[in-house]
């Protein structure tokens, strides 16, 4: 990630850290309804343990399956991440090139800084040691103080970070609210170094009212 994309990854941050749910059960935030076939929650496994973010209501009280499971046919993986269903999840193909893996679209209230709408689809099956690289981003400023944001991502092989453009490895994002710890890889380090995970090693870290963002470059 380079330092040009802070602005976008910084405003996903602030969508997404104040309703992330906790590493245990609790009290679920007010959340849209889920659309149907779109993501109810997602689910990550990294250094900090098993973290999970609810994106939507499910209808009739389904219920989100927050818990690592790639068996329970609410499932679509990809790597440490899993996209989790309210019904059975889609039957993919593996994703052609150019194909769109990924897109969501957020609509959130200024008044209430409540999200309106949260839906997210996965379109195809990404290989493990490939990653959701963003390809198109959308901001709509509506006149009733709604604002709406709209990415799409494409299944690509990771590209080699740039240390002389100090291309960061590796974003991590802390909820002050839950504690829950997502991990977003951008690059993979040349030959030679690593990308590092303890934040004692971030190279930028950027304070938000409901959390923290850390930027990690090739060690």
């Amino acid at each position: 990630m380079t330092r040009a994309g802070l602005s976008c990854w910084l405003l996903l941050c602030v969508v997404g850290l104040g309703q992330a749910r906790p590493r245990s059960s609790g009290l679920t935030p007010e959340l849209p309804e889920c659309l149907a076939q779109s993501v109810c929650g997602y689910v990550q496994l990294n250094v900090a343990g098993v973290n999970a973010e609810q994106l939507c209501r499910c209808p009739d009280d389904a219920g989100c399956p927050l818990v690592w499971d790639p068996l329970d046919g609410r499932t679509v993986s990809h790597g440490n991440d899993q996209y989790k269903y309210c019904e059975r999840s889609p039957r993919l193909s593996v994703c052609s090139t150019e194909e769109v893996v990924y897109s969501s679209y957020v609509e959130m209230s200024f008044a209430t800084s409540g999200k309106l709408v949260n839906t997210a689809r996965v379109h195809c099956l990404c290989p493990p040691t490939h990653i959701f690289a963003q390809n198109q981003t959308k901001f709509h400023q509506y006149n009733n103080g709604v604002t709406s944001m709209a990415v799409s991502s494409l299944c690509k092989p990771p590209p080699t970070c740039d240390p002389v453009e100090s291309d960061a490895c590796m974003a991590i994002s802390e909820s002050f609210l839950t504690g829950a710890t997502f991990l977003k890889r951008d690059c993979a380090c040349p030959v030679g170094r690593y990308c590092p995970s303890d934040l004692r090693m971030a190279a930028d870290r950027v304070e938000l009212p409901k959390g923290v963002y850390y930027l990690m470059n090739c060690a």
